[in-house]
């Protein structure tokens, strides 16, 4: 694999990545990309359900902090069980030793994308969502994990709830609370 994306990249990176996931999940196909890794849709047909898989970037692996960041973000984020943090199922690496992790898949969009494409939340939605976010962040705080990237895009809505759900804890930092 190369040092940038390429469909040769995505493709093969996808192979690895379905071939890592069997029996227990079928992957279906890429939702996006980001600095750290890529994000697939999967399905869990045991338990007939969706989860997303953020798999690291092969070329990321092989650096010890950003393959530690990666870790930390897993552990941090499956450490707090809150309705509005989005729940982590399972680590795994695949086949070279690349990481991932499977997480709740959120059907719907996020809050930036929801601004963008219909403008401005009712303050009355919008003191809600905040709440639901707030919550979520003292959650995360009580375990010692500090989100520090905040913001409309890391924020998903729930099509079936309309519940916000606080994603990419890829930054967090961790502090030690002792538990």
């Amino acid at each position: 694999m190369t040092d940038r994306p390429t469909s040769e990249h995505t493709d093969a990176l996808a192979a690895l990545l379905a071939e890592a996931l069997r029996p227990a999940y079928q992957l279906l196909r890429r939702l996006g990309e980001g600095g750290m890794g890529s994000v697939y849709l999967a399905r869990q047909p045991a338990l007939k359900r969706e989860v997303a898989v953020k798999v690291m970037q092969p070329w990321l692996a092989k650096d010890a902090t950003a393959r530690a960041r990666f870790q930390r973000e897993a552990e941090a984020v499956a450490a707090i069980a809150h309705p509005n943090v989005v729940a982590v199922h399972g680590v795994g690496e695949l086949s070279d030793g690349t990481p991932y992790f499977v997480m709740q898949f959120v059907k719907g969009r996020s809050i930036e994308e929801r601004l963008t494409a219909d403008g401005p939340i009712e303050p009355r939605e919008a003191r809600r969502l905040l709440a639901e976010v707030a919550s979520a962040l003292a959650a995360a705080h009580k375990r010692g994990i500090i989100h520090r990237d905040i913001k409309p895009a890391n924020v998903l809505q729930d099509d079936s709830t309309s519940r916000a759900i606080v994603s990419d804890f890829g930054i967090a930092a961790v502090r030690d609370t002792g538990d």
